[in-house]
């Protein structure tokens, strides 16, 4: 089948809570603005500065070249995914092309490439949070779950979980939980500003 990749990046949706700047709704959150870049150009420089092969997923037809090009200066693969209804179908179809255990993250969850290394180790993980603005949180030893992920891609597709959240907490999975310091994905621009505030140093 040839290589597998190491990250899996969801790099899709609408922006739908990006309200405030009319130029940003519809917009892919993972195209916003960050460093000297995006979040998602920014994110694939830190994989790439590992040596991870990184396959992305949109599936947003008109910013598609916009991506493309990101995925091209880092030497990602894209491929464009119109119908899973959630990520973790997303994962799943895409389980062949992916190494026993992968990296799952969303586009505009960036992070520096220190907080990205527990998640390359063994074993399956969970990033855990101080806070979420998700509208339904998973709470894992009072902190907040979000990717980044480190999912075992045998049992994902064997798995008949329906969202993250069913798949961690109903399928006897024993996950490493790595407490990240920074904020968790950016859903609003408010939250973009956080990102900008912790992490545009590092990003620099």
């Amino acid at each position: 089948m040839g290589a597998k990749y190491d990250v899996l990046i969801a790099a899709g949706g609408f922006g739908s809570r990006s309200t405030g700047s009319n130029d940003r709704q519809g917009m892919p959150k993972c195209l916003w603005p960050f460093a000297s870049g995006t979040l998602l150009s920014s994110l694939l420089v830190e994989l790439a500065e590992r040596n991870l092969s990184v396959l992305v997923s949109t599936n947003r037809p008109q910013f598609t070249s916009t991506i493309q090009r990101a995925c091209d200066a880092t030497e990602s693969s894209l491929v464009f995914d119109p119908g899973f209804r959630t990520t973790i179908d997303l994962a799943r179809m895409h389980h062949q092309l992916l190494r026993p255990e992968f990296v799952f993250l969303y586009g505009h969850t960036w992070m520096p490439v220190e907080t990205l290394a527990p998640f390359c180790e063994g074993g399956e993980a969970i990033g855990t949070f101080a806070t979420s603005s998700r509208r339904d949180p998973l709470a894992i030893g009072g902190r907040f779950a979000e990717p980044p992920f480190r999912v075992n891609s045998d049992h994902l597709s064997q798995s008949h979980a329906s969202s993250w959240r069913e798949y961690w907490t109903r399928t006897r999975r024993s996950p490493r939980l790595i407490k990240i310091g920074g904020p968790s994905e950016a859903n609003t621009l408010r939250e973009l500003r956080a990102y900008e505030r912790s992490w545009a140093n590092s990003a620099a």
